[in-house]
């Protein structure tokens, strides 16, 4: 996926989470189950997974320098960032928030 790809699909979803990672990141791995549970909650979220070696243009104009990073997108537009040592609690807070945001 190149970086125009990347935009048009957060483009065209009113909620999106972008998850970054790499195929050899411990973290990312044990961490990615917890995220998609969280999104099991929050069926408004599309999930776009990035791998960071495949596609370093988007990791690139996004700034995403390690892994794993969950970038938000809300309309279009990174409303959040979660880096490397999350509380998924603070993810699931958000989450819901944006959710809010977008139904009100």
């Amino acid at each position: 996926m190149n970086y125009n790809e990347f935009r048009e699909l957060v483009a065209n979803q009113p909620l999106t989470l972008a998850y970054f990672s790499t195929d050899d990141c411990t973290v990312c791995k044990s961490l990615k189950p917890k995220v998609l549970g969280l999104l099991k909650d929050h069926p408004d979220w599309t999930l776009t997974y990035v791998d960071s070696y495949e596609s370093p243009e988007v990791a690139g104009q996004l700034l995403v320098l390690s892994v794993p990073v969950i970038v938000l997108f809300v309309e279009g537009q990174e409303a959040g960032r979660f880096g490397r040592h999350l509380a998924l609690d603070d993810l699931e807070h958000s989450l819901g928030r944006f959710e809010s945001l977008l139904q009100s």
